[in-house]
């Protein structure tokens, strides 16, 4: 194979190559717009489904002039709800201007180190699942709560929409960890995407290890009864 044979396979093994290449990001490109999509589209549900429950039950249950439930069992319930609310209300406010990858990750680079407001909530999510059951038992209250669920135009119980925050931090770290897959690894996005898994993998790691010695103190007080 002479000179000119070799740099015109080279050429095409190079052209070859590109191609390849281009197929490959091409790819990725696509996989990581579908979960960018999944991850603004879910997070403007999860923002309307916060709003539902302070807007349209917590607050009106408040101002009921005869009231069926105290203000003290209210703040049980509903916990720091509002607080939930703001935190990603402001986040997602920066998502619409800018349903970028880089703007995704930037509104949660500055949302995660707000993660502890999930930690008073999940820890009291038990107690407050289980007063709403014992409140729903009156049959004032549950035909109240299904009345504001039909105003709202909401088809979810509340007792479904109260659970959504406790199931929301493990599941950013899974789309994060589908974003990541779909990320080129020598990429900036990349090692921003690793940073806020980082977080989410933490601080998911520590609201287990609290909830797993809040149960195991209790486990241990009922044995004790007996």
């Amino acid at each position: 194979m002479n000179y000119s044979q070799k740099e015109l396979l080279g050429g095409l093994i190079k052209s070859w190559i590109n191609r390849k290449n281009f197929k490959t990001l091409k790819v990725l490109k696509f996989k990581r717009d579908r979960v960018l999509k999944e991850i603004i589209d879910t997070e403007r549900l999860y923002v309307k489904y916060l709003d539902n429950v302070v807007n349209h039950f917590m607050i009106p249950l408040k101002r009921i002039d005869k009231p069926v439930i105290s203000n003290k069992n209210i703040d049980i319930i509903f916990q720091n709800f509002p607080s939930i609310l703001y935190a990603h209300q402001t986040m997602f406010s920066f998502i619409k201007h800018n349903e970028t990858l880089q703007g995704v990750i930037e509104s949660f680079l500055s949302f995660v180190p707000h993660l502890q407001i999930y930690r008073e909530y999940v820890l009291g999510y038990e107690d407050a699942a289980q007063k709403l059951r014992k409140k729903d038992a009156s049959t004032e209250f549950h035909i109240l709560i299904e009345k504001m669920a039909i105003e709202c135009g909401s088809s979810i119980p509340l007792a479904s929409l109260l659970i959504t925050p406790v199931s929301r931090v493990p599941r950013y770290k899974l789309l994060f960890d589908e974003l990541m897959k779909f990320t080129e690894i020598d990429s900036k996005e990349y090692l921003q995407i690793q940073q806020i898994r980082k977080e989410l993998t933490i601080f998911s790691e520590e609201i287990n290890k609290v909830v797993r010695e809040k149960n195991q103190i209790a486990q241990e007080k009922k044995v004790k009864c007996f």
